[in-house]
């Protein structure tokens, strides 16, 4: 079972070191990402956690949504893109399971915004500008 988590969060550095650095960090995603280790979580189970940063996951889930049309949020965003860099080490024929935990219709303003999108730097703004390139 591969974890998946977001840049920011200790769940990672826990796993491999097992201790983490108490400065937390801050990420957009919503619903995933930790500043403690959940007593529900079991890394007994996890053979492996990837993380993705807020501009991957958000990506991912809206090519998710505009390449197979299935409308997920950024925690499925994270997960789909973690997915993805671990399926490059498989062999081709591998069959592999993403589970997907939420969907976009929470984001619509936010990672579905292209407005919002480019003000936070996720995306290239239309035009570039000295304000884009600072």
């Amino acid at each position: 079972m591969i974890g998946v988590d977001i840049k920011g969060s200790i769940l990672q550095e826990y796993f491999y070191k097992k201790k983490y650095d108490p400065v937390f960090k801050t990420y957009k995603i919503e619903g995933i990402g930790q500043d403690y280790i959940p007593k529900t979580l079991d890394f007994n189970y996890v053979d492996e956690v990837i993380i993705a940063d807020d501009r991957e996951s958000f990506l991912a889930a809206r090519r998710m949504t505009r390449e197979e049309g299935i409308f997920v949020g950024g925690s499925s965003g994270t997960a789909i893109h973690a997915g993805l860099e671990f399926c490059k080490t498989l062999p081709e024929d591998t069959i592999v399971v993403i589970l997907l935990p939420d969907s976009g219709s929470r984001y619509v303003s936010k990672m579905y915004n292209d407005v919002w999108m480019r003000e936070n730097g996720f995306l290239k703004p239309e035009r570039i500008t000295l304000k884009y390139i600072l």
